[in-house]
């Protein structure tokens, strides 16, 4: 591994609007599997010092740098989605904690509204549908995951928890 092969991958991943799997960085830096894999080891554990903001990230479909959880308030105005209104936040937590779910129980849930706040977040490729009879199944995409840094369901949770906290969780959820 050399400074350079990792300085390329550095810079690659900060650049990328998405994850890079290892054969993409391979093509990028023109190193081997090896080099790559200890690069990334590398920079892994330079950015787990307290000092970063950031973290190298690993998820199914490759490597990406993502702000450090502990973070996130301070900054998560300046993502494109932090324009999300409450109403497609109230969407996004029901498709994220029930989903795959059908449009027409959102729609019962919050309303006529819905069905535009549906298609903002499948425009932004939060959330993907597919055709059920005479409604669609909604669900959460890849993006969603990676942008909101969820890989399990107790993750998902604990996030819609301490996002809605108080203010009718239960109630937006369906819960008795």
């Amino acid at each position: 591994m050399s400074d350079e092969t990792e300085a390329i991958i550095e810079a690659a991943l900060f650049i990328s609007s998405g994850p890079l799997s290892i054969r993409e960085l391979k093509k990028i830096s023109g190193s081997d599997e090896s080099d790559i894999k200890d690069s990334l080891e590398g920079i892994r554990k330079k950015l787990s010092d307290e000092s970063h903001g950031i973290e190298l990230f690993k998820s199914v479909e490759g490597y990406e740098l993502r702000v450090k959880p502990g973070h996130l308030d301070e900054v998560s105005h300046l993502t494109p989605y932090s324009d999300l209104s409450r109403g497609q936040l109230k969407v996004l937590a029901l498709v994220a904690f029930k989903g795959p779910i059908k449009q027409s129980n959102i729609a019962k849930i919050i309303g006529n509204r819905a069905y535009s706040y549906i298609k903002d977040l499948e425009n932004k490729k939060l959330i993907r549908t597919e055709k059920h009879k005479r409604t669609k199944k909604l669900e959460i995409t890849d993006e969603f995951k990676n942008y909101f840094g969820i890989e399990e369901r107790k993750e998902l949770e604990e996030k819609l928890e301490e996002t809605l906290g108080g203010e009718g969780s239960d109630e937006l959820l369906g819960a008795e």
